[in-house]
């Protein structure tokens, strides 16, 4: 899946000229080929993943979707070391919503299957999530990420003693994480554990995330 954003910053790899006309070349260099199967060998230290990656961006720029056939089980491109892999890239710089969609559904496979027991599916084993979001945040990066974390952010309320409709918001928090087993919810919040032990009620809607939380502060 390639990045949501339309600007990433720049590759500081050096790519020769030579290198770069053959990646065109292959990709556009006659409109009634078929579509090209590009076999990169070399040996070690010769450049073929770099070029595999370039030509990979490419190919992008006409297709809609291509096959890596990664057969490097020692320096892989989207799999963990020692795993041969057939991934299908697909160029989504234009259309956040299928991002966000992939996202969901590699999340929601996650918790429907990953987290459940083999041995019982309404309980659910102990497996902890990294989420590694992309650097960019601003523009359509941005509005990604508050997309993506909006369905886990929520108002921190405690209730009025006056009126069993209002709701005091004493700040946000992130839902970490749910053990249905025990009743636990797992909250990352600022606010104070004295206040926080007062809360009783969570306020779900839409939340604007504010600036600075996706800021490093220097």
């Amino acid at each position: 899946m390639a990045s949501p954003d339309e600007n990433p910053p720049a590759s500081n790899i050096y790519l020769s000229e030579e290198w770069s006309k053959a990646a065109v070349s292959i990709t556009f260099g006659s409109q009634n080929s078929p579509r090209p199967a590009v076999l990169v060998c070399g040996p070690k230290n010769s450049g073929k993943s770099t070029f595999s990656r370039h030509q990979l961006n490419v190919l992008l720029q006409k297709y809609k979707k291509v096959a890596f056939l990664d057969m490097d089980v020692g320096q892989t491109e989207f799999t963990p070391p020692g795993v041969l892999s057939l991934c299908i890239i697909e160029n989504s710089s234009r259309d956040p919503g299928k991002y966000l969609q992939c996202v969901y559904a590699l999340y929601d496979y996650y918790r429907d299957e990953l987290c459940k027991s083999e041995s019982s599916k309404s309980s659910m084993v102990e497996l902890p999530l990294i989420v590694n979001t992309p650097g960019w945040i601003k523009g359509s990066g941005y509005e990604v990420l508050v997309k993506i974390l909006n369905a886990s952010i929520v108002g921190l309320g405690i209730s009025s003693e006056e009126s069993p409709d209002i709701h005091l918001c004493v700040g946000l928090g992130i839902v970490r994480g749910v053990d249905l087993s025990k009743g636990l919810l797992y909250v990352i919040t600022p606010v104070p554990p004295t206040i926080l032990e007062k809360v009783d009620v969570l306020l779900q809607g839409f939340i604007q995330i504010p600036q600075g939380f996706l800021q490093v502060q220097g």
